[in-house]
């Protein structure tokens, strides 16, 4: 019961910072095997998965991610239907002003209408007709490099600060809340998703989930595909508005229709756990596909656990190894260790300690457990690398301290046998006897017997 609840609170941290442990992957003796390559368990069980990824967090972060969104808005897109004259050229010049002020956007969209709908007072066509006149005022004219009109529409280039007679540089520009505000109020679907992302986060706004669904809706309704994931992740999570993993799945659907590769991987996780739709490896599997061909690192992970497993798929260790070697270049952690594990035993790939080593270096780097465990076990037998008891003492001591369930309780036993036997530190049966009573809490059964033998 222990271990489950442990599993669960890691489960629950790593979900809120996005970064959910898809894969446990440890190590230990086999007596099938030779000393050197050891047996792996690579378990990926219901419970170990989420569908919960929130896209808005790459907007913020210089890392890796799994999602491709924006992380800036360059050009802005508004839509004047509606407006009257009056209010449609104040809304035109005001943003002209703050964008160029603020540097940001060099390009503005400005959709008027061909006069096919009256505006709120029975108008047609007019604010396509009056909108050049605007862009010539001696308030506007100084700061637009040039304007192309099209069907119902106009675009219009900005001068930059820097240099008057060349366009906006945008690269590199922190959007100013301001402009956000002012581009989402006025229909912009990108800032309005912008804007829902920085009310998730609190940042340079009040943290709200009620106000970033409600933004989050509105460029969803435009069919921005990013704000269509984030909001059934808020259903899906219950966050900001009702738990609804129905209404979760159909945003999926509408983000992936456009080519979404975060929603296909969270609809392949929905059919995996079972939430929202009935349990389906089969259809998991087929949806993983489809987000690992458009390169989802952590779909590409998962497709190397399916097919080591035959989870709704046939078995294919070659295949497995191909998926994990892809979703490792890819960026992936947990392929990282589960590249390096097959390397190491030759399962499905030639046997390659150096190679697998190097692998698990990689994913240990990012702080999970089980490839420092099996980094460990390497350090130990001197898979790949000359034997060294000390970093093998490092690493165990790392995964262990991680009480991330079964890779630590190995962990905490192989510290036993070297507190027992001297290696890598000073010789100490009682630290051993504690090492394994740790594991042997959580049901480790090689941590019991050895604590059966010392308290004979």
């Amino acid at each position: 019961m222990k271990r489950s609840k442990g599993l669960y609170l890691f489960l629950l941290i790593e979900l809120l910072f996005g970064n959910l442990l898809f894969s446990s992957i440890h190590a230990s003796q086999d007596d099938n095997q030779s000393e050197k390559s050891g047996k792996l368990f690579f378990k990926a069980d219901a419970k170990d998965f989420a569908h919960m990824d929130a896209p808005y967090r790459d907007l913020y972060e210089n890392s890796p991610s799994f999602l491709s969104a924006p992380k800036s808005l360059t050009s802005a897109r508004i839509d004047l239907h509606g407006k009257s004259l009056k209010d449609a050229k104040g809304a035109v010049i005001s943003l002209i002003h703050h964008c160029h002020k603020a540097g940001e956007i060099s390009c503005i969209h400005f959709i008027c209408g061909r006069g096919k709908h009256k505006n709120k007072n029975g108008e047609r066509g007019v604010i396509f007709k009056n909108f050049p006149e605007w862009l010539t005022e001696d308030s506007t004219a100084s700061l637009i490099a040039d304007y192309h009109q099209s069907l119902g529409a106009y675009e219009v280039f900005l001068k930059s600060l820097d240099s008057p007679n060349c366009l906006q540089k945008t690269e590199n520009k922190v959007l100013k809340v301001a402009v956000i505000k002012l581009l989402a109020e006025l229909g912009d679907a990108h800032a309005q998703y912008i804007l829902g992302a920085m009310h998730a986060d609190g940042d340079r706004v009040e943290k709200s989930d009620k106000l970033a669904v409600l933004r989050f809706r509105e460029a969803a309704k435009q069919e921005h595909e990013y704000a269509q994931v984030m909001l059934g992740y808020m259903c899906a999570m219950g966050k900001g508005t009702l738990y609804s993993p129905r209404e979760a799945l159909l945003c999926y659907h509408k983000a992936e229709k456009q080519g979404n590769k975060d929603a296909m991987f969270n609809i392949a996780t929905m059919y995996h756990v079972g939430e929202g739709v009935s349990k389906d490896l089969k259809e998991a599997a087929s949806w993983y596909l489809k987000a690992g061909k458009y390169g989802h690192p952590r779909a590409m992970n998962m497709l190397g656990i399916f097919y080591r497993h035959g989870y709704g798929i046939k078995r294919d260790d070659e295949e497995a190894v191909r998926w994990d070697r892809r979703g490792a270049e890819a960026g992936s952690p947990h392929a990282k260790v589960n590249l390096g594990c097959m390397l190491l035993i030759g399962r499905g790939v030639t046997y390659d300690p150096i190679e697998g080593v190097k692998w698990l270096k990689e994913g240990a780097s990012y702080g999970l457990a089980e490839g420092q465990l099996r980094l460990g076990r390497a350090y130990e037998q001197g898979e790949g690398l000359d034997k060294d008891y000390q970093e093998a003492f490092k690493y165990y001591l790392m995964a262990a301290l991680q009480e991330n369930g079964a890779p630590s309780d190995d962990a905490y036993y192989f510290l036993g046998q070297l507190y027992e036997e001297g290696n890598g530190t000073k010789k100490n049966i009682k630290l051993a006897n504690r090492a394994y009573l740790r594991a042997a809490k959580n049901g480790h059964p090689k941590a019991e017997e050895e604590l059966g033998h010392h308290y004979r």
